[in-house]
């Protein structure tokens, strides 16, 4: 096992020295998702909702232009969800995205070993922008870990921007592809690190 400094390693080993014996997982990937989820646990999650993130250091703020921002800004409208909230589950249409400026989520699906978290995202990340882009149903289960902020884009709103601000919908379409884009080349190097 690789630990990048000896506090690594003392962290692991306070998190797994439990009185009843040493817990078994059937693999990394599940070892890995309980720690997280005790890290989290342990967090003050109080002190983690009150950081906000202003919508131009998002996501959509850091790849758009500050005056298309400002345009976009006027379609969007402004929501808020109560820890373990639903935003959108599996099968639902896709018919808005988030873009996230306090709290944090999970995205949750179901597998053929158990339901896994596939990613936790905070404030200043996009949610639900694939769904809102290929306007096929959700894939999977989208929920709050603490209460959240965020601006909501619905395709409603995106059509009327394509009508009355065409380069204002093509920025948000480059955003998207951008995110996207750097999501995959992420996941691509975390495959690749995981087969070293």
């Amino acid at each position: 096992m690789f630990f990048s400094d000896l506090r690594d390693a003392e962290a692991l080993e306070e998190f797994t020295s439990q009185s009843d014996g040493p817990n078994i997982y059937p693999d990394l990937e599940a070892a890995l998702e309980r720690f997280e989820e005790e890290i989290v646990e342990r967090t003050d999650s109080t002190a983690r909702s009150v950081i906000a993130v202003p919508l131009e250091r998002t996501d959509f703020g850091m790849t758009m232009a500050p005056e298309d921002l400002k345009v976009l800004m006027s379609y969007l409208d402004h929501v808020e969800f109560p820890k373990g909230a639903v935003l959108c589950r599996a099968g639902d249409q896709a018919d808005r995205l988030w873009m996230l400026t306090r709290g944090c989520i999970s995205v949750w699906v179901d597998a053929p070993g158990g339901r896994r978290r596939l990613a936790s995202i905070g404030a200043g990340c996009t949610v639900g922008e694939m769904g809102f882009l290929t306007e096929r149903p959700r894939s999977t289960d989208v929920i709050a870990d603490e209460d959240v902020v965020a601006y909501e884009l619905a395709s409603s709103a995106a059509n009327k921007i394509s009508k009355a601000k065409p380069h204002i919908a093509q920025a948000v379409l480059r955003s998207i592809a951008r995110q996207l884009s750097d999501r995959l080349r992420n996941a691509t190097e975390d495959l690749r690190m995981s087969h070293m």
